[in-house]
């Protein structure tokens, strides 16, 4: 996966990322549904910016 360089401090990040704040609620995915994709999108190079909440 293409990545850039953020800003100054160099670290960089794939270019596409996957948005899914209120997947489950906003679009009527089951919870195994949202992770499926979830995994999927980390397995396929997708990273997160912050950490993640548990």
């Amino acid at each position: 996966m293409e990545q850039r360089a953020y800003g100054k401090t160099g670290e960089k990040f794939p270019i596409l990322s996957f948005g899914a704040q209120r997947i489950v609620d906003s679009h009527g995915c089951s919870e195994k549904e949202a992770i499926d994709m979830v995994n999927y999108a980390l397995d396929h190079g997708i990273r997160g910016s912050r950490p993640f909440r548990t």
